[in-house]
């Protein structure tokens, strides 16, 4: 971890003016460094930069769910979409931001969203007959078995199907693709410490059995 902060204060000190090192320098204080503050300001430099990218205006809204600012992080989403409304990134933090805040129904609606913008009707299908069975859980639940079945046949990002499993309240299921996850070098493990949907796992000795085989600065 330490290597990798220096290389992207490195980046920085020969292209200053490059907005994605200043993003991913973000990434790097925040998720792994605990800076917030810092991480924040490299950021909005970002966005100085370049300030109608999509992506990283999306990633503006992550920081603010990720740090429990949920009613922030919806206005981020939804001021990205005004401009690009059919920017599945966006839809995807905003399906995010509404379920942690519990608003299922706004949350399914744009969990639909997002799989359909990506042309997943195979997910998007499986959304519509689990919530008939079972509600919101029931639609995750039935979302992350299509997807640990498609893993069968094709690569699928462990943390992905982890997250549907967490969304469902299948806390073992979801700590076995975490597992899944460290094992594979997911990448998206490096949010394992910052990110609010793992919350609910906080608590569990193989949660914190992987946090400690991240090992992430202290």
């Amino acid at each position: 971890w330490s290597a990798a902060g220096r290389d992207l204060q490195r980046a920085i000190e020969l292209n200053p003016n490059y907005p994605e090192v200043h993003v991913w320098y973000s990434e790097f204080l925040i998720y792994l460094a605990g800076r917030w503050e810092e991480g924040m300001a490299e950021m909005e430099r970002a966005l100085e930069l370049d300030p109608h990218n999509s992506f990283f205006q999306s990633l503006f809204g992550a920081r603010f769910r990720d740090r429990r600012r949920y009613d922030d992080a919806i206005a981020q989403y939804q001021k990205v979409l005004r401009t690009d409304p059919n920017f599945p990134f966006a839809h995807r933090g905003l399906w995010r931001a509404f379920e942690l805040k519990r608003m299922y129904e706004e949350a399914l609606a744009e969990a639909r969203r997002f799989f359909a913008l990506r042309g997943d009707s195979e997910v998007a299908e499986a959304l519509e007959r689990g919530y008939a069975q079972g509600g919101y859980a029931g639609a995750m639940r039935l979302a992350a078995e299509t997807l640990a079945a498609r893993s069968k046949r094709t690569y699928v990002q462990p943390t992905r199907i982890a997250r549907l499993y967490v969304s469902a309240g299948e806390k073992d299921r979801a700590l076995d693709w975490l597992e899944k996850a460290y094992q594979e070098r997911d990448p998206l493990m490096v949010y394992l410490n910052v990110e609010p949907t793992w919350d609910s796992l906080r608590s569990d000795p193989r949660f914190q059995s992987l946090l400690r085989r991240m090992n992430f600065p202290e």
